[in-house]
């Protein structure tokens, strides 16, 4: 009968997982886990909350508590006010005086809680639609903000004073408000021949041609403001708006920016000229009452000769009104429209603040062979592992020992240069740990080897030095030779500091390189200590 194997279901890789984020298999079964910011529902086990409430910081108001995406608290102020921390944990918001240190205003700013209001102290003027400027008060308006309405008959006035309301009365009107008529034909002298003095309100008429009017019994061309017989129509062209008005039939030449038939029509020139500001670059059309504007796009702003520049590394916005918040060092760009920062290769974050440890790939030092990589703010570098040097390509050597002060081997002992590192081998016919001591054999142990080196000379000849090196490693007792390796194992080549007077009395002969395949059980491979 075929015994039954049963093996694990890994729940995380089928239909089974109901984790919301991170699944780990278990033996029979799986658990869930959350993302940073996130809290494991205890009620399911499965599903994932994101984290809401501040636990840490205290925030006052108007300010408020938060919690980013990855779980972190931090403290935020509405607008028109700073985020001061008091300390890392709380936060203050405090107002900020807008009037100052420049005036948005036009003329009187006051600061407010938040924001501020403008206002204006000159008689005859108010504030304009755009909260900030002062404009003359509107016809039959004066006095301070403009609140007092005129008293002038507006037919028989030609103006009302913005600062004191003063009449300014029309020919042929008289009076406080203008409301008296004059009556020039109580003159009886005021037509000559062939004319007839007729009265009328605020003149008088002597009869002349269409398009004339009386004057001093002289026919004269009608006013700017009156047209045919008599100049008895008064003209309904918007004054301000208008060049002239036809004496004959009264139509209306607008001013440049008007139309329509009274020139009442303002001309969207932004509109009918779309390219009306092409020879200023990076700017756009803003439409007025009779005229318009060029005001630069967002991410420009003016300057003196009245051309749009491009905002400067540390701005951006209207006008180039907002600081950027790149950290300059860490940052190649900030957009001059928006402010978010174009982090340099070595860093990251929305404002270039966050290091990037490019040791986190395992594959940053894989061009460069015994090598480890070792972060930095900013930037990384392989270094060499121990027993290596970089060379002029700035790859890693192997640094050969034997051929330098850098080996601790003792007398009569011979230095192998290994990978990484060295071994000290006592010389034929001495004893002992070649980075410690090396003596000369005892009397039995002199004669076994010389048995035995008679031995192996007639089989094999005389034998080169890594010969000897292997025979007598290979003769060495065991145990000793691997107590002695595993104390030489337990440093790094960087360990073997030994007196120079040691290493410079070694003679030349004791220098030698290990032959790649002679090592045998016992043969050490790094050496440590200080004799």
């Amino acid at each position: 009968m075929t015994k039954l194997e049963i093996q694990d279901i890994n729940e995380c890789d089928t239909t089974l997982n109901k984790c919301d984020q991170n699944c780990l298999n278990t033996p029979g079964s799986y658990k869930c886990s959350c993302n940073n910011g996130y809290i494991l529902s205890p009620t399911d086990q499965r599903t994932c909350n994101i984290k809401t409430e501040c636990t840490s910081f205290n925030c006052t108001a108007p300010g408020t508590c938060a919690v980013k995406s990855d779980g972190a608290e931090y403290c935020t102020c509405p607008t028109g006010y700073n985020l001061t921390m008091t300390d890392n944990i709380t936060g203050i918001c405090e107002n900020i005086d807008e009037c100052k240190p420049s005036n948005p205003c036009a003329d009187m700013c006051t600061d407010k809680t938040p924001g501020y209001k403008c206002s204006c102290t000159k008689n005859g003027t108010k504030l304009d639609s755009d909260e900030q400027s002062c404009k003359a008060c509107a016809e039959g308006e004066w006095g301070h903000n403009c609140v007092e309405n005129c008293t002038c008959v507006t037919e028989n006035t030609n103006s009302c004073n913005k600062t004191d309301g003063n009449c300014n009365c029309k020919t042929g009107w008289k009076g406080d408000n203008c409301d008296a008529d004059i009556n020039e034909c109580d003159n009886a002298t005021i037509c000559q021949a062939n004319s007839l003095c007729e009265n009328t309100n605020g003149s008088y008429v002597c009869i002349c041609n269409e398009g004339y009017y009386n004057s001093a019994d002289v026919c004269q061309v009608c006013g700017s403001n009156t047209f045919g017989k008599d100049c008895a129509q008064t003209c309904s062209c918007v004054i301000t708006n208008t060049d002239s008005c036809n004496y004959v039939d009264g139509s209306c030449t607008c001013k440049t920016g008007w139309k329509g038939a009274t020139c009442s029509v303002d001309v969207d020139e932004c509109t009918v000229t779309p390219y009306i500001c092409n020879t200023t670059s990076n700017s756009e059309c803003n439409n007025l009452n009779g005229t318009h504007e060029c005001n630069c796009v967002t991410g420009y702003q003016k300057i003196a000769d009245g051309s749009c520049q491009e905002c400067g590394s540390s701005n951006y916005g209207d006008s180039c009104s907002q600081a950027c918040t790149c950290i300059v060092a860490n940052t190649m760009d900030c957009n001059n429209v928006n402010g978010s920062c174009t982090c340099k290769n070595e860093w990251k974050g929305a404002n270039c603040d966050m290091d990037i440890n490019e040791c986190d790939d395992a594959t940053t030092c894989d061009g460069i062979a015994y090598s480890t990589c070792q972060n930095s703010v900013g930037s990384y570098d392989c270094v060499c592992n121990a027993g290596y040097q970089k060379n002029s390509s700035n790859l890693c050597d192997n640094i050969n020992e034997c051929g330098s002060s850098l080996n601790n081997c003792t007398e009569n002992a011979s230095c192998f240069d290994t990978d990484g590192s060295f071994d000290c081998v006592c010389d034929s016919g001495y004893t002992g740990q070649g980075d410690v001591n090396c003596t000369v054999e005892t009397t039995s142990e002199t004669s076994q080897t010389t048995e035995t080196s008679e031995s192996t000379t007639a089989e094999q000849g005389t034998g080169s030095t890594t010969e000897r090196f292997t025979k007598q490693t290979t003769e060495t007792s065991s145990q000793s030779r691997t107590a002695q390796t595993t104390a030489a194992s337990t440093d790094i080549f960087s360990t073997n500091n030994y007196s120079r007077t040691t290493a410079e009395s070694a003679s030349p002969k004791n220098t030698a390189t290990l032959t790649s395949g002679t090592t045998t059980e016992g043969t050490a491979t790094e050496t440590s200590g200080t004799p």
